[in-house]
């Protein structure tokens, strides 16, 4: 994302990853989030986490920032909504994009078998 680790702010305790293996935190920094396209948006100073780890995502939204947000997700539809001073806001995930990632990385379970 191009920021310096002179931005970061110590943080405590290690993250447990997808595979509940302890990683390391480098830091914690709050960062601006704007959601949605102007004129049905919003935007709050979040808190990240900062961690070194190979991922697919740049950034993990969890339910925390869903309060913060009063976002719903849908998981299997793809989509977050959201109020805005101007009306709710909906967000569409990329269906193809989210399938082409699953099949460009083998599955670790088929590897083992």
């Amino acid at each position: 994302m191009g920021l310096s680790g002179e931005k970061l702010l110590p943080a405590a305790g290690p993250l447990y990853g997808f595979d509940n293996r302890p990683v390391k935190v480098e830091g914690t920094i709050s960062l601006p989030v704007i959601l949605g396209e102007f004129i049905c948006q919003v935007e709050h100073s979040i808190q990240f986490i900062v961690v070194k780890s190979e991922s697919a995502y740049n950034a993990i939204f969890g339910r925390p920032l869903q309060i913060i947000l009063r976002a719903i997700a849908s998981i299997p539809h793809l989509k977050l909504k959201f109020p805005t001073p101007s009306g709710i806001e909906t967000i569409c995930g990329d269906q193809q994009g989210h399938n082409h990632a699953i099949l460009s990385k083998p599955n670790r379970v088929h590897q083992l078998l």
